[in-house]
């Protein structure tokens, strides 16, 4: 179980961790420091006895000892041996540096510096013993080792540069490592194999070279209160494990995973923060096990991993816990698990009942058991130990094939403040895939904002960001994860025709205007509009024809000589253009004809008489008999002459 792993593949996973695991710094945990304190011994040099190394056989060799060294305590539990202000170093990698064995006397070895050696302190079957408030330090295999002990406290020592562990439990019992700093060593920081009934608290566990804390085939063992962090495995690994508590502490920043329940049953993972873990926030392959009431944040690659039966994982945070949209982050591959209201930052809409607090819709969970989670939040839990302003989850615009072009609702669901802050929204806008942004919109209450976008540039490249900011300064913003085109949409003019200024007009009238056209193929509808005052006012003739004429009946209007005509051009997707007419024309009175009365003569002849030819006729005569005259004068001239 414990060395799953080729040394090959170590090599390979150790270099990829180095790469990856630096840059992951939580920033939003840091303020949390004050709140777990790294007791690093400080003492002058000349407050410790340099010692050479010590070897304890036995009670009475402890007693021995105790004489001759004048160690105070009778080995009871009212006056234990206390070996004190040490220094005790040793530059052989085979030494130890303080050797007990086989005892079952109370004492206390403390305040005191080892450094090098193969061990700085060696148990082996020791019961009632305590190491308080030593440095210990590049140790050749373990700074603390401890073999078939009982009843062990390790309390405010700093632990660190051992080549392999800051401390190394194997078969303890019914003990406790608490407010201790464990920090670079090479391997791990904690290590417990089959132990049992052993307590991990306020502890410092970071920047070790595998996992922070790692049990193996260890049971009911509670982890509480602890700061694990930037270490290059997982933060907390268990293997083979049973009834064990992993609550109220902090794990992030560490290489691969926060917390890995490997085969581990019945583990309890409870109001801890986890945060900043590559590869997952807690991974669950042990059945019978529960995540309950934490805060997952900014996990990479998800928050809770699932990959037994009978987990249940419920009233957690789930803030910013995955790389890509089509993630989600919780994954469950086996069927049986219960996950249900917990809040995701990646849905918080729709939500049509505000009072319950419950999105209207389940949220998905990735993995073959095709899980849900049916009731998500819609605000997410408080939480005193972090302040983290969640990002607003951007419901519109949706990424579609479809261009923009006059108006875009933008909507967002709700963010929280874990302190429970007051919040107000920002929208901002980037028209070259967002290397430059702009504000349009600032100090929001609503999660919505109509934006105008008939003035701003045509682009392929646009995208939004809406930004969330507390009322103490405390901001996140989402930004959408595509992009958008945004053109100017527009129909061309319906130009009028007919009556376009001066125009008479009596009864009715033919209005006549060219087809308007939409740039983007919609169907553009005509509505047509009079004015009887020159514009002032007006009133619809008709509405939505697809035609480019229409007869307008004017009977019963007033008649005037300040009318005018109105077409307006709308294509079904909103854009619009008009024309009026150029100039005004009348509406007049309809011009009436009288018809004209014949009165006939009786005739008293009988004579019937030609009517008079017509006056062309009588022009044709008369030029012809003028012309005969000319010609005889003319030849009667000419014989004179002759």
């Amino acid at each position: 179980m414990r060395y799953r792993v080729g040394a090959s593949i170590y090599a390979i996973v150790m270099l990829t961790i180095l790469a990856v695991s630096s840059s992951y710094f939580l920033a939003p945990l840091r303020p949390a420091d004050e709140l777990l304190t790294i007791n690093e011994l400080v003492m002058n040099p000349a407050d410790y006895t340099v010692s050479p190394p010590i070897t304890i056989e036995g009670d009475q060799d402890f007693e021995d000892q105790a004489n001759a060294n004048k160690w105070p305590g009778d080995g009871s539990s009212g006056s234990p041996y206390v070996i004190r202000n040490l220094s005790i170093s040793s530059g052989s990698d085979t030494a130890i540096l303080v050797n007990i064995s086989n005892t079952n006397a109370y004492f206390e070895f403390r305040d005191s510096i080892l450094s090098g050696g193969l061990w700085g302190i060696y148990l082996w079957q020791v019961s009632h013993g305590a190491i308080v408030n030593n440095t210990i330090e590049g140790s050749a295999s373990s700074c603390i080792y401890s073999g078939y002990c009982d009843l062990l406290s390790v309390e405010n020592n700093t632990l660190m540069d051992a080549d392999a562990h800051g401390l190394e439990w194997n078969t303890v019992y019914h003990s406790d490592i608490k407010n201790n700093t464990v920090k670079e060593n090479g391997d791990r920081g904690l290590i417990l194999d089959y132990c049992v009934n052993c307590s991990i608290t306020e502890n410092t566990v970071f920047g070790n070279g595998n996992h922070g804390v790692n049990l193996r085939d260890a049971n009911t063992i509670d982890i509480e209160n602890n700061r694990v962090y930037s270490n290059n495995i997982d933060g907390i690994e268990f293997g083979n494990c049973h009834h064990c508590n992993v609550t109220g502490n902090y794990i992030y920043d560490n290489g691969f995973r926060g917390v890995d329940g490997m085969i581990t049953q019945y583990l309890r993972v409870i109001e801890n923060i986890i945060a900043g873990n590559p590869i997952c926030g807690v991974s669950i392959s042990g059945d019978h096990s529960a995540v309950i009431n934490n805060t997952f944040y900014s996990n990479a690659w998800g928050a809770v991993a699932i990959e037994a039966t009978d987990v249940t994982v419920t009233w957690n945070n789930f803030i910013d816990n995955k790389e890509f949209e089509t993630q989600a982050q919780v994954s469950d591959s086996e069927i049986g698990n219960t996950i249900d209201y917990n809040y995701y930052d990646d849905w918080t809409w729709p939500d049509a009942d505000p009072i319950d607090g419950i999105v209207d819709e389940a949220y998905w969970i990735m993995g073959a058991a095709l899980s849900t989670d049916p009731h998500p939040r819609v605000r997410a839990f408080p939480n005193d130990k972090i302040h983290l302003v969640t990002k607003p989850m951007i419901v519109s615009p949706a990424q579609t094939d479809y261009s923009h072009h006059t108006e875009i609702n933008v909507t967002w669901g709700p963010s929280s403040d874990t302190f429970g802050h007051y919040i107000t929204y920002s929208v901002n806008y980037s028209s070259n895939g967002g290397f430059d942004w702009i504000e349009i919109a600032t100090e929001l209450d609503q999660t919505y904002f109509l934006w105008d976008i008939t003035q701003v540039p045509e682009s392929l490249n646009y995208t939004l960001r809406v930004e969330a900011t507390c009322s103490t300064g405390t901001s996140a913003f989402r930004e959408l994860p595509f992009e958008f085109e945004i053109r100017h949409h527009v129909v061309s003019t319906p130009t009028l025709i007919y009556p376009n200024g001066g125009e008479l007009i009596s009864e009715s009238c033919s209005i006549q205007w060219q087809y308007s056209q939409c740039t983007y193929g919609h169907i553009v509808n005509a509505t047509i509009y009079y004015s009887p005052d020159g514009g002032d006012n007006w009133h619809l003739i008709f509405a939505n024809t697809t035609m480019t004429m229409y007869s307008w009946d004017t009977t019963g209007l007033v008649r005037g000589s300040h009318y005018l005509i109105k077409v307006v051009a709308k294509c079904n997707e909103s854009a619009i253009a008009e024309d009026v007419s150029d100039a005004e024309f009348s509406l007049v009175e309809p011009v009436t004809t009288t018809p004209t009365t014949q009165t006939t003569i009786p005739t008293t002849t009988t004579t019937t008489t030609a009517p008079p030819p017509e006056l062309p006729y009588v022009l044709i005569s008369l030029v012809s008999l003028g012309a005969v005259g000319v010609i005889i004068v003319f030849v009667a001239v000419l014989r004179r002459r002759s």
